[in-house]
């Protein structure tokens, strides 16, 4: 994938002219290098690094490593000790990373470990390890887009990256943890998006990928709140299921859903006042519980979409609620 820049073009003739049966398509402000073989892959990689061309490589899917999750080693032991208690067991471990929380940082008894997948398949079988016993899963990537390490940009990770390196802080070509600059900068400037007040892993900078409406990031809040509360248990007190289906039986459950044939328009619930919405049937229900994940997912979706941050705020020109519940609805259809 090569980036996009002034040169672009004098890189695309020096492959089509290496290499004539090569494509190359646009896609996410990288140029996408299709080789005809393999063996025009590494030579195509060849040529872009003696240009000092800014992209990375997409490995064929033979070659790509496995990434499985050891549980059950404890937090701070040492690489190099886990290292060498796989090689006892013939496995070739190319990384090995203490996972973290993602919020506070803090280790956890997890180790990632990509080995290749000649191998993934016996590592499963693994019950113990430095005499402890473990738990061996597939690793599950977290939720977001990936950020590079070393130059700050997306969509690839700093294994295969060949572009300049550049530091988060003073944007010089060094990795951010190389950098000399070790305290916090009250005012740094985004080497992404150019402007003052963060850096460029922030997820409200105006340069980070912005997921679509539709699509299972944005969605996967709202499910994971669902699959947290349901109750597959859920009964009616002194009532049977017999009661319950049926329809001649007088006490019978009432759910206020009208029948199918009788549905209302679409627009019905739209137009409904919502004035008429009774403050204290929601208070009297509310759970703090559930208040604290309601105000986490509300703070993941204002990172992925400041635009909807936006739109909260512009409530305050309505001088209703049914102002201001038309301004919301306005401005989330019309994003």
């Amino acid at each position: 994938m090569l980036r996009v820049s002034n040169d672009y073009n004098l890189h695309l003739q020096a492959v089509n002219s290496a290499f004539p049966n090569t494509t190359s398509t646009l896609a996410h402000g990288y140029i996408k290098i299709f080789p005809e073989d393999d063996k025009s892959h590494k030579g195509i990689i060849d040529l872009l690094r003696e240009r000092n061309a800014d992209f990375y490589v997409i490995l064929p899917s033979n070659e790509r490593p496995v990434k499985i999750v050891i549980k059950g080693v404890p937090p701070h032991t040492p690489i190099t000790l886990i290292k060498t208690a796989l090689e006892n067991k013939n496995f070739n471990p190319h990384k090995i990373v203490n996972l973290t929380q993602q919020r506070s940082k803090k280790p956890l008894p997890m180790f990632l470990v990509e080995v290749d997948k000649s191998q993934a398949e016996q590592l499963f079988q693994i019950r113990s390890l430095l005499n402890l016993k473990v738990t061996i899963e597939n690793f599950k990537k977290r939720p977001g887009f990936t950020q590079c390490w070393k130059c700050n940009y997306f969509h690839h990770s700093s294994n295969n990256c060949e572009s300049k390196a550049r530091c988060l802080k003073c944007g010089k070509n060094h990795r951010t943890a190389e950098c000399e600059i070790k305290d916090k900068i009250p005012n740094p400037k985004c080497i992404n998006c150019g402007k003052e007040g963060h850096v460029a892993s922030w997820r409200g900078c105006e340069s980070f990928p912005k997921p679509k409406l539709n699509n299972n990031y944005f969605n996967q809040f709202s499910h994971q709140r669902n699959a947290n509360t349901f109750n597959s248990n859920w009964t009616v007190p002194q009532k049977s299921y017999a009661n319950a289906v049926n329809s001649n039986n007088a006490n019978q459950i009432n759910f206020n859903t009208p029948p199918a044939q009788q549905m209302a328009p679409p627009n019905t619930r739209q137009t409904e006042s919502a004035e008429n919405i009774n403050p204290n049937a929601v208070s009297d229900n509310l759970n703090p519980l559930d208040m604290f994940q309601a105000l986490r997912d509300l703070r993941e979706i204002f990172q992925a979409y400041p635009e909807i941050f936006q739109i909260l705020l512009n409530l305050k020109n309505g001088n209703t609620v049914q102002e201001k519940a038309n301004i919301l609805m306005a401005g989330l259809a019309n994003p």
